[in-house]
């Protein structure tokens, strides 16, 4: 029995998914096994635009393909950070593998904040692909690069 955790992006107006989300959730049907654990993530950082959180539309999403039963919210988070401080309380007392679900441009980042949100958790990850644009790849190229250097300040 594995966690499957798969990381949130800000939704759409109205409570709809964008395609970077549905793509991570393709990857977690994908991997999903019967007896796995799937915990979704993503709080509302939407506003007054949506009337849910990331992870609530998520989970209606997969229960039309997995038991409501095996899928769990943490939807208090409004980042990529507190999405790994918020999973890793979920999970600290489970021996359960933990994979981490997400873009392929996010991974490099959120590698590097598992390190330090989940420090001795054996994790693997898988990258969901999708199209973004080349301004997108950079900023997370760029977040990364100020992770790494206040961890070096």
């Amino acid at each position: 029995m594995a966690i499957l955790a798969v990381l949130g992006n800000k939704l759409h107006a109205h409570n709809r998914l964008p395609h970077i989300v549905k793509a991570r959730l393709r990857k977690c049907l994908e991997l999903y096994r019967p007896g796995d654990r799937v915990i979704v993530c993503g709080g509302n950082v939407c506003g007054a635009r949506c009337t849910h959180t990331e992870a609530y539309v998520m989970k209606a999403y997969l229960r039309r393909h997995l038991p409501a039963s095996r899928i769990r919210l943490e939807n208090r988070s409004t980042d990529t950070i507190s999405n790994l401080r918020n999973l890793e309380r979920m999970v600290r007392r489970s021996s359960s593998p933990l994979t981490v679900i997400t873009s392929a441009w996010h991974l490099p980042r959120v590698r590097w904040l598992c390190g330090r949100h989940l420090p001795g958790r054996r994790i693997r990850f898988a990258a969901s692909s999708d199209r973004v644009s080349a301004h997108r790849r950079r900023q997370e190229r760029r977040y990364l690069a100020e992770l790494q250097h206040q961890d070096h300040v």
